[in-house]
C-alpha cells in the first residue's frame, strides 16, 4: 500500500494547516495524506479528525492518543500500529489491514471495520474484501455499535471491551478473547467461534443465530435473553471440567509445532501460526522448540518442560504455568499478563525487550517489553533471572 511518495518532513505543515481548517480559519486546509508512505511515523496525540487517509501506509506507526474520529482510513495499512487510546469514533476503516495493531482503550464507537476495496490514483487496488483485524489488542476499548461484519478478528483480544450493539455478523472470531467484555445486544449471527472465549462476558440480548461454536468458553457469561437459534449449544464450554479442555495427541502436537516453526522460518509464508489457546498441555515436552509469536492464551502448561524454548512475543496471558520448567527459555517481549507461574523455574531465562521491525525489516525504534503484570510468581526463585526490563505491574508472590 505505497502510493504517493510525499516526504514525512511535511507532516507538521500538513497537521498545522489541518488544525486551522478544523478551526475554520482562512489559511486552513484539510489534511489529505491518501496513499502516502508513512510507515513508522510518529503521529502520537496528533489531531487528524476528518482527515483523508485513504490507502495510507502507517505500518508500525505510533498513533497513540491521536484524534482520528470521522477520519477516512479506507484501505489503510495499519499493521502493527500503536493506536492505544486513539479516538477512532465513526472512522471509516473499511478494507483496512490492522493485523497485529494495538488499540488498547481506544474509542471506536460507530467505526466501520468491514471489508472494502478502493481504486487508487495509479490504477491499482487497495484494501481487503475482508478487513484483516487479526492478532490485535482491543482490551478495554470503547466500541459500541462498531461494525465488524464479515471481518477476520481471529486471535484478537477484546478483554473488558465495550461492544454493546456492535455488528459482528459473519465475522471470523476463531481464538478471539471476549473475556469480561460487554456484548449486550450485539449481533454475532453466523460467526465462527472456534476456541473463542466469552468467559464472564455480558451477552444480554445478543444475537448468536446460526453461530458456529467449538470449544467456546461460555463460563460465567450473562445469557439473559440471548438468541441461540440454530446453534449447537453442546459445543460451548459452560462448566469447569478438565476433560472439556482439548488435549492434542503427541502426533497432533508435533504437527502443530512443526507447522509453527515453518511459519516462523518463512516469515509467515508457509506453515501456520500455532493456536494453542485454552489447550491442555500439562506435562508436555516443549523443550528447545521455537514457539515465538504463538497464541497460547489460557493454556494449561502445568509442569510442562519448556527448557530453552523460544517464547519471544508469544501470548501466554492468563495461562497456568505452575511448576513449569522455563530454564533458559526465551521470554523476550512475551505477554504473560495474569498468568500463574507459581513454583515455576525461571533460572537463566531471558526476558528482554524486543525491537519491533516493519515488514521490510527496517528498524523503527519501537520495543515491546515482556509483560508480567498480574503474574503469580509465588515460590519462584528470582535470583537467577533478570526481570528488571519487564513490565511487572503488580505481580503476586
Amino acid at each position: 500500500m505505497g502510493g504517493k511518495a510525499n516526504p514525512a518532513d511535511n507532516l507538521q505543515v500538513i497537521l498545522a494547516k489541518h488544525a486551522a481548517w478544523l478551526a475554520g480559519r482562512p489559511a486552513g486546509e484539510r489534511a489529505d495524506m491518501s496513499g502516502m508512505a508513512l510507515a513508522g511515523a510518529d503521529l502520537s496525540r496528533s489531531t487528524l479528525r476528518r482527515a483523508l487517509l485513504s490507502a495510507v501506509c502507517l505500518e508500525s506507526a505510533d498513533l497513540s492518543g491521536a484524534d482520528l474520529s470521522e477520519t477516512d482510513l479506507f484501505g489503510a495499512d495499519l499493521r502493527n500500529a500503536n493506536l492505544s487510546r486513539a479516538n477512532l469514533s465513526r472512522a471509516d476503516l473499511r478494507g483496512a489491514n490492522l493485523k497485529g495493531a494495538t488499540l488498547r482503550a481506544a474509542r471506536l464507537a460507530e467505526a466501520d471495520l468491514r471489508g472494502g476495496i478502493v481504486l487508487t490514483a495509479d490504477g491499482s487496488f487497495s484494501g481487503l474484501d475482508q478487513a484483516d483485524v487479526t492478532d490485535c489488542v482491543f482490551d478495554f476499548a470503547m466500541a459500541a455499535r462498531t461494525r465488524f461484519s464479515g471481518s477476520n478478528l481471529s486471535g484478537s483480544s477484546f478483554v473488558g471491551a465495550d461492544l454493546e450493539g456492535a455488528l459482528l455478523q459473519g465475522a471470523n472470531l476463531t481464538g478471539t478473547d471476549f473475556s469480561k467484555a460487554n456484548l449486550q445486544k450485539a449481533d454475532l449471527s453466523d460467526v465462527h467461534l472456534e476456541n473463542a472465549s466469552l468467559n464472564e462476558a455480558n451477552l444480554q440480548g445478543a444475537n448468536f443465530r446460526n453461530a458456529l461454536p467449538l470449544n467456546t468458553d461460555l463460563r460465567g457469561a450473562n445469557l439473559t435473553n440471548v438468541d441461540f437459534e440454530g446453534v449447537d449449544f453442546s459445543r460451548f464450554k459452560t462448566r469447569d471440567e478438565p476433560s472439556e479442555r482439548p488435549r492434542p495427541s503427541k502426533d497432533e502436537l508435533e504437527r502443530i509445532l512443526a507447522s509453527h516453526e515453518q511459519w516462523v522460518r518463512s516469515g509467515g509464508g508457509k506453515g501456520a501460526r500455532a493456536n494453542l489457546v485454552n489447550m491442555d498441555l500439562e506435562s508436555c515436552n516443549l523443550s528447545d522448540r521455537d514457539l515465538s509469536g504463538a497464541q497460547m492464551r489460557k493454556a494449561i502448561l502445568v509442569k510442562a518442560d519448556m527448557r530453552k524454548t523460544n517464547l519471544s512475543l508469544a501470548d501466554l496471558s492468563d495461562g497456568d504455568l505452575r511448576e513449569a520448567n522455563l530454564q533458559a527459555a526465551i521470554l523476550d517481549g512475551a505477554l504473560l499478563r495474569g498468568a500463574n507461574l507459581s513454583g515455576a523455574c525461571l533460572d537463566e531465562a531471558s526476558a528482554q525487550p524486543v525491537e519491533i521491525l516493519d515488514s521490510d525489516g527496517a528498524r523503527k525504534g519501537r520495543t515491546r517489553l515482556t509483560d508480567l503484570s498480574g503474574v503469580d510468581l509465588s515460590h519462584v526463585d528470582l535470583s537467577r533471572v533478570d526481570l528488571s526490563r519487564c513490565n511487572v505491574g503488580e505481580t503476586r508472590g
